[in-house]
């Protein structure tokens, strides 16, 4: 889990020239974006990279203890050029307000991408890391974070040819994972 344990998967994955790869639960601090940025680009210039990252307070679990710790929680969604990225992006507090948007952090981008795609369609790409639904809290978070969602797209279905929503749902099948939930 994470950027650094997990970027030679994601180079493997940028090998194969996706048009757009969605990744969640990166841990990659605000201060480290740009130098990541220009490593990616280095290596696969042709993509655009957007990151978001929210620092949450979390207990850290060690071998021997566990103590309160910051866990920075972020997403980052790549786009190939030949999806035509960057167009333009609609920035989340603009759609959402501050206060939903603040909730959303590190969960979903703090811009939604708006692009043309083939045949000069308008096409959005959200990529989203929801809570897990394994406590009353986090269940309604999780509520919370599909009502944002639904809001974004409210906004984007008059600007947009086609959405895709992307990204780790935490959700599961029934009876193989715990605590998660089952219906989407």
């Amino acid at each position: 889990v994470g950027w650094k344990n997990s970027r030679e998967q994601i180079w493997d994955l940028l090998s194969r020239k996706p048009g757009i790869l969605c990744l969640q639960d990166c841990r990659l601090p605000s201060e480290r974006h740009e130098a990541t940025r220009r490593s990616l680009h280095s290596r696969f210039p042709d993509y655009t990279t957007y990151f978001t990252t929210k620092i949450v307070k979390r207990t850290v679990a060690t071998p021997s203890s566990q103590r309160p710790g910051r866990y920075p929680m972020t997403v980052i969604t790549m786009i190939h050029k030949e999806m035509r990225p960057a167009v333009h992006s609609q920035v989340l507090t603009k759609i959402l307000g501050k206060e939903q948007a603040t909730f959303a952090a590190g969960r979903v981008p703090s811009l939604v991408n708006l692009f043309s795609g083939t045949e000069d369609q308008r096409c959005a790409v959200i990529n989203v890391y929801q809570f897990v639904a394994n406590k009353d809290v986090r269940q309604a978070n999780q509520t919370r974070m599909f009502d944002i969602l639904s809001k974004i797209l409210r906004y984007l279905q008059s600007q947009c040819d086609w959405i895709t929503v992307m990204g780790d749902w935490n959700a599961a099948l029934p009876q193989q994972r715990q605590g998660y939930e089952q219906n989407m």
